[in-house]
Formats: structure tokens, C-alpha cells, sequence
């Protein structure tokens, strides 16, 4: 199983201080706007919590922790704001743009200039003095690809799931992974290929192959747990990947209604194990390791 990966892996964004960036969405009053509040509790450092407030909805997405990852499914509580596309200069509105385009939310983010002018991490901090004081650091952009598929970055296991724009939060909007996630992005006509990829990363012979590289913990789960897995491109297996991808969907939908995957899974396993080349004999030898 071991051997070139042709998939490249991400770290979710640092988005902080969470204090300023995370928010809970307490009513969408009309078409384009949102009650917010920020969420200081979620971060260590000590930043004022303020009242309600109303913003745009142009630059507010689902955010995606590693919390908020389980097997198969993928269920955001928090929102975050964000005005940059990436990094880069051009992708940064400046002050004047974001007050003229998004008041409220200009208006919101001034209220945390000086916490976003001095904070923690002298990387983010540069961010913010070469272009705007409210602009996120560690987004790209691949963060808001359409689909994508997400693990927690700090775990004991591999769980990963596929994402796209339908959620409970705000529907039609992209969800971006956070600082404590991994995720391999995707173009909106890839969503099998997501689904192929998602079924190979949660399959039996993945989980143990990750598990014998990566001890759990913070660093289990790391954008670079995958360089050392064989993982083929979707359009390179054939039949297979269809199939696994048919059953990851299925596994998608199961979960999310509460019910057993396992017969899926089963069946899931018997066709990865053909990916790698594995016998059942070993491939029952790895069910019996993971039940251990």
C-alpha cells in the first residue's frame, strides 16, 4: 500500500483569534443578512463579547472543525467570517472596497482592529499590515473549492467525509475547513472522484496503514499522513472507482438518517482491498486488528 499518493492534502485555515473570525448564527431577519454573534469561548485569548449584530452574508460561511467531522458525515455549528479569497494582495479587499461593498460588516470587523493588529502570530500579523487589518491568514484559493473531502487533523483515526454547499446552516454556501481539519479539495464536476477518494481514506487497509505511520493525537491526522499511501486517481482504476464512489455515497446517506454502514463498508473494503492487492486473507487480518 505504500507508494505515490496523487492527491495533495491541506491544512484547514488558522483563523484566528476565533474570538473574531467564529460566529453563531442566531436568525437570518431578511434575504442577504444575518444575526451574529462572536464567540470568544471557543479561543484562548481574552476578547470582549460582543452584542448582536447584523452583517452581510457575502463574506460568512459554515466553518468545519475537526469537532464537527465524524465518519461519513459532516455537521457545521459555527459560522466564520472572511473577506479574502487567499493571501494575496490582489485577493484582499482594502478598507475602502469592504466599507463600501459590506458596511456592517466593515463595521464589525473594526470593532477588533487593534486585537487583529496585535496578535500571536507574526506571519498573520504581517498579513494584516501589508494589506488589510482584517485579513485571515492560511486561506487559499483551494479552501473554498466547492467540494471537498475533510478528516480531523488531531484524532486516533482516520474519519473523513465529503462536503459540498448543501448543509443545515446556510445552504448554497461553501464551508471552510479550520485550523484542526485536513482536507483534499475538489471542482464542483469532481464530486465522484471526492467520493472515491473519501471511500479509499476510510476504508480498513487505509485506517491500519495510517494508523502504523501516525501515532494519535495532535499530529495523527496531518495533511502529510497521506504522501505515504498508494492512492491512485479516480479516472485510473476503472470500474473499481466507480464503485467504491457509489459506496461511499451510500454510506453518506445512511449516516445521515442514523443508520448502520456496515454492510456498505463490507462491501467497500472487498474493492479497495483490489486496489492495493490484497488477499483476503490479509484483508481479514486487518478487520481483526482494527476490532481489536
Amino acid at each position: 500500500m505504500k507508494g505515490s499518493c496523487d492527491y495533495a492534502a491541506r491544512r484547514g485555515s488558522d483563523l484566528e483569534p476565533y474570538g473574531v473570525y467564529f460566529l453563531r448564527l442566531l436568525d437570518i431577519p431578511t434575504k442577504g443578512t444575518l444575526l451574529v454573534e462572536n464567540v470568544p469561548e471557543l479561543g484562548k485569548k481574552d476578547i470582549n463579547k460582543i452584542d448582536p449584530v447584523s452583517i452581510e452574508d457575502t463574506y460568512v460561511y459554515p466553518a468545519i472543525r475537526g469537532a464537527d467531522i465524524s465518519r461519513w458525515i459532516v455537521t457545521p455549528r459555527f459560522c466564520v467570517v472572511v473577506a479574502n479569497k487567499s493571501t494575496r494582495k490582489e485577493q484582499v479587499p482594502s478598507e475602502d472596497a469592504l466599507r463600501r461593498t459590506s458596511p456592517k460588516t466593515f463595521a464589525y470587523f473594526s470593532q477588533f482592529r487593534n486585537v487583529l493588529l496585535h496578535r500571536g502570530s507574526n506571519i498573520a500579523l504581517a498579513l494584516a499590515e501589508k494589506t488589510s487589518f482584517f485579513a485571515a491568514f492560511g486561506v487559499g484559493i483551494y479552501t473554498f473549492a466547492p467540494v471537498k473531502v475533510v478528516w480531523q487533523r488531531m484524532a486516533s483515526t482516520m474519519k473523513a467525509a465529503v462536503v459540498t454547499d448543501t448543509n443545515d446552516l446556510l445552504p448554497g454556501k461553501v464551508a471552510l475547513p479550520t485550523a484542526t481539519t485536513s482536507f483534499i479539495p475538489f471542482l464542483s464536476d469532481e464530486l465522484e472522484e471526492a467520493y472515491y477518494v473519501c471511500a479509499l481514506l476510510n476504508s480498513s487497509p487505509a485506517v491500519s496503514f495510517f494508523k502504523s505511520y501516525s501515532s494519535a493525537g495532535r499530529g495523527f491526522g496531518s495533511p502529510s499522513l497521506i504522501n505515504q499511501l498508494r492512492l491512485p486517481r479516480f479516472d485510473s482504476v476503472g470500474v473499481e472507482g466507480h464503485t467504491l464512489a457509489s459506496l461511499a455515497k451510500k454510506c453518506h446517506e445512511v449516516s445521515s438518517t442514523g443508520g448502520s454502514t456496515d454492510t456498505a463498508e463490507k462491501e467497500l473494503d472487498d474493492v479497495a482491498r483490489t486496489i492495493w492487492s490484497l488477499s483476503k486473507g490479509e484483508m481479514e487480518t486487518i478487520w481483526e486488528s482494527l476490532a481489536k
